[in-house]
This record gives structure tokens, C-alpha cells and sequence, in this order.
């Protein structure tokens, strides 16, 4: 699936939304000093600096001030 098409799949869902890194993210990245792969990193910094819980079943990702959902 490419760029194009993650977009247009998430402009039909409101509870999504596509950020631009933002100084509080950044922050947040560099916080997360004990994450090592820099895109979970990410992931986890918008999730913090929003306050906003994960979709992913990913389990690397518990026990960082996220809540992560998966069913």
C-alpha cells in the first residue's frame, strides 16, 4: 500500500488523522531514549504528545505512557 493510498483510506475515517511533527513530538522522541528503533519512537512520541492510544499489536510498545488497543 503506498503513501497515496494510506491517505485516501484514512480521509474517510474522523478518528484518524495524518500529524506533521511538531516540537512537543520531538521532545517526545528524544524522551524515549530506551526505545531504540527510531520509527516505534516516533510512533510512540505523537501517541504521548496527543494523548492518543495506538491501534497495533505491536507488544514493544506497552509500557510508555500509551495505552495500545488491540483486538
Amino acid at each position: 500500500m503506498g503513501v497515496d493510498e494510506v491517505l485516501r483510506a484514512l480521509a474517510g475515517h474522523p478518528g484518524y488523522a495524518v500529524l506533521a511533527l511538531d516540537a512537543e513530538q520531538a521532545a517526545e522522541f528524544a524522551a524515549l531514549v530506551e526505545v531504540k528503533d527510531p520509527m516505534d519512537r516516533l510512533v510512540l512520541a505523537a501517541a504521548r504528545a496527543t494523548r492518543s492510544r495506538l491501534a497495533s499489536s505491536d507488544d514493544v510498545l506497552d509500557g510508555h505512557g500509551v495505552e495500545r488497543v488491540w483486538d
